[in-house]
């Protein structure tokens, strides 16, 4: 508390009358002896302020970046003294200011009119948590004189708050073949933080394909159907176990289409007599479960007078990717301290949290808890993970005490499964 100075004065209030009231004089004597009856004088009592300020701050605070240089963050600060009252609060980064992309720790201070000074701090992180924008064109129409695939161009863009470098995908790409009717193209947009947008737009090829007639000077003839495979399409490659879906293209330019037979290396797979024509796995069990190797299907079909037409694609098959299967053994450290750097014993290790996570799933990871000691008491410094698939993994480990108080996660270990 400020010093608060006493002064006792004899001209005031006599002595012994002060005496009588219970009151106590600090006193020496003129001849310096303790013991001496000789008048004594007064002597001032002095009070010493040395409490300082209590400081109120903001709790550590998260705030989403507005640009590349990060956000403007505001916060309050005040601070308050038992003597003084109110008294200034001084921050090393001020209310209003810019902080960057990550932690900051902002160290804050409050001093008395007696030169008590108290000191705190707090966190502010900054964090890009915003997906980038996708700028998609409009519908896309186009037409097919001939009934075959277009190729089509188009322009998509995507832009980020805070990321200038933007991993822009879209499938299928712009320069692609685009068969008659319409395909969905979906586009994938990824900052440098691992936001992610998806958005689609359309594109539609219609068939112009132009009736042909037959010579007004000649008799009517009858002119074969047409036909194409839709799907799949040419050089898809497959992988053994997979299923089949078959869809063909077919019109007859002067008449009607009867019907159209599916064959697979020879063999009739199904009859279908109406648009559209369509096979697959789920109706069709021989294009259920493909076998490795190749065959080829051959599509017929017949107008209503008996004229046919045929298509043909070969299917590749491929053998499927056979997943390899691991164990991973971790081992660590016994932690001797503490992250404010005091003695951590190993009596108040309670346990271990090990998560792990493929690179591209942070967020879906496994965590294990594992115990401090074995059964027999020792201290457990190791931990096998079982049957990991082939990936690109990150492990990392935090330590648990005994009043459930949990550690940061370690820097996490990079590891590629082939």
């Amino acid at each position: 508390m400020r010093a608060i100075l006493f002064l006792l004065m004899m001209c005031l209030i006599p002595f012994n009358s002060y005496a009588e009231k219970g009151g106590r004089w600090a006193s020496s004597s003129e001849d310096g002896n303790p013991r001496s009856k000789k008048k004594t004088k007064p002597v001032a009592v002095e009070e010493v302020d040395t409490s300082g300020p209590v400081m109120s701050l903001p709790s550590d605070m998260v705030v989403s970046a507005t640009t590349a240089a990060g956000a403007v963050v505001f916060y309050t600060a005040n601070s308050r003294d038992a003597v003084d009252g109110a008294v200034t609060t001084q921050c090393d980064y001020a209310s209003g200011s810019v902080f960057s992309l990550g932690q900051t720790q902002v160290n804050c201070w409050a001093e008395d009119a007696s030169q008590n000074i108290t000191s705190s701090s707090f966190l502010i992180s900054v964090i890009d948590d915003v997906a980038p924008i996708i700028t998609l064109p409009a519908p896309i129409e186009q037409d097919s004189s001939d009934g075959l695939p277009v190729i089509v161009n188009y322009s998509v863009q995507a832009s980020d708050q805070v990321d200038t470098n933007v991993t822009l995908v879209c499938l299928p790409s712009s320069g692609s073949s685009f068969s008659v009717g319409t395909t969905m193209v979906a586009c994938e947009a990824m900052d440098d933080t691992r936001n992610t947008s998806t958005a689609t737009f359309s594109v539609m090829i219609a068939d112009t394909t132009p009736p042909i007639l037959p010579p007004p000077e000649e008799p009517p003839v009858n002119i074969a159907p047409v036909i194409n495979f839709f799907m799949p399409a040419v050089n898809t490659v497959f992988q053994a176990g997979d299923g089949l879906a078959v869809e063909i293209n077919a019109s007859d330019a002067d008449g009607f289409i009867e019907y159209c037979n599916l064959y697979k290396n020879g063999n009739l797979i199904r009859r279908e007599s109406y648009a559209p024509y369509q096979w697959n796995s789920n109706m069709d069990q021989s294009l259920a479960g493909l076998v490795e190797g190749s065959f080829s299907l051959v599509a017929e079909c017949f107008d209503g007078l008996g004229l046919s037409a045929t298509a043909e694609l070969a299917i590749v098959v491929e053998a499927a990717p056979v997943a390899i299967v691991a164990n991973v053994l971790l081992d660590w450290v016994t932690p001797t301290t503490r992250e404010d750097g005091t003695y951590l014993a190993v009596s108040e290790i309670d346990a271990y949290e090990i998560y792990y996570y493929l690179a591209d799933q942070i967020d879906t990871g496994t965590s294990s808890s594992i115990a401090a000691q074995d059964g027999l008491g020792g201290l457990v410094t190791s931990y096998e993970i079982q049957a990991l698939a082939s990936g690109n993994y990150y492990f990392s480990i935090a330590t648990i005490d005994t009043n459930g108080s949990v550690s940061r996660f370690a820097d996490p270990i990079n590891l590629v499964l082939p």
